[in-house]
């Protein structure tokens, strides 16, 4: 387990071993042991083992929240020719698939990108009416709606979303309508 797991282990005692009775009973299940909660709550302070436990679940905390950001950030590396107009044209044609290779590689990689500034639909009503979003790229703030962008037509919705992350990706508007 490394270091990190060695501090993090739980005290080994008959209870956090399940060792005791048998049955299925409460487990020492506390995030922090039982006995450096009883010193916290008795003598006001943190012992040594009480600061590097605490020290260890914090880099613990920390090494997760990195992974996940990489994760979420991670750019894709499929390229975009903007002179593959085609494969544009067979998008507009049928937005909802099944698409080629090529076609889906594109269309994959327009939703992997970076997520602040995306342009995503929002549904007003279901199956009948879609408005044009933006994505703020941070957790918990509202999607911004454009209210000038609304859609009675999920095809035209889509195309225009196409159309928006493809400038965004290439730097060229698409003229094709």
């Amino acid at each position: 387990m490394g270091d990190v797991g060695q501090a993090l282990r739980a005290p080994d005692t008959p209870r956090a071993r399940r060792e005791d009775t048998g049955n299925a009973g409460p487990v020492n299940c506390s995030p922090l042991p039982q006995h450096f909660l009883t010193e916290l709550i008795l003598t006001g302070r943190a012992s040594a083992a009480v600061k590097g436990w605490v020290a260890a679940l914090a880099q613990v905390i920390s090494d997760v929240r990195r992974s996940r950001r990489k994760r979420y950030t991670m750019p894709s590396h499929y390229p975009i020719d903007p002179n593959r107009i085609d494969l544009a044209r067979e998008f507009r044609a049928n937005p909802f698939g099944p698409h080629r290779a090529e076609l889906q590689r594109i269309v994959t990689r327009m939703r992997w990108c970076e997520v602040a500034g995306r342009h995503v639909l929002v549904t007003r009503v279901p199956h009948r009416e879609w408005v044009l979003g933006r994505l703020s790229g941070r957790r918990g703030v509202d999607v911004e709606l454009l209210e000038d962008q609304v859609f009675t037509s999920r095809a035209e919705a889509e195309w225009t979303v196409f159309k928006l992350r493809w400038q965004a990706i290439t730097g060229q508007t698409l003229d094709i309508d």
